[in-house]
């Protein structure tokens, strides 16, 4: 009888462990969800322009770097007192629109300039009023990064813009 126990219990302790073997897989695919740790950051770029302005007698001169990453159309638009009168040498590659923006006519290529565009201004006779007064003319830049269309067309989408200060 003896005998008999002894290879009862044995068989008992085998089937035990051979059955809490398969229960870590079984109770994994149960499992409905897991956590993860940890991380890498990536740097996919930028897009951002600077504005350069120098004013002399011949007037403000506007050039526009992209300082940034990738590619980017850029326009500005000027303010100044409605007595001071503008003038806009835009050269080639400005155009002046019906929006109130003058448009760079070409893509701003990363750690490219635009070419310069000349603001000429005339100042408005000096009489008593405006003899010590200050003009100011300011110029509002924004940018809007190159997107492609479904035929894979450059375009700008200036329902996204990014100015500078």
């Amino acid at each position: 009888m003896r005998k008999l126990n002894k290879k009862l219990v044995l068989s008992i302790v085998a089937l035990v462990m051979i059955s809490t073997l398969g229960i870590g897989k079984a109770l994994g695919y149960f499992t409905t969800h897991t956590n993860a740790t940890g991380g890498y950051k990536m740097d996919l770029g930028f897009t951002d322009t600077k504005i350069e302005e120098d004013v002399d007698k011949d007037g403000k001169h506007v050039v526009i770097t992209n300082v940034g990453d990738y590619d980017c159309f850029v326009r500005i638009k000027v303010f100044a007192a409605d007595n001071l009168k503008i003038k806009y040498n835009l050269g080639k590659d400005w155009q002046e629109s019906d929006d109130g923006y003058i448009y760079y006519n070409k893509v701003l290529s990363s750690k490219d300039k635009t070419s310069e565009l000349n603001i000429k201004y005339t100042l408005p006779e000096v009489n008593d009023d405006n003899k010590d007064k200050d003009y100011n003319i300011v110029v509002i830049q924004e940018f809007t990064p190159v997107v492609y269309d479904d035929q894979g067309n450059l375009i700008a989408n200036w329902q996204q813009v990014y100015e500078t200060e």
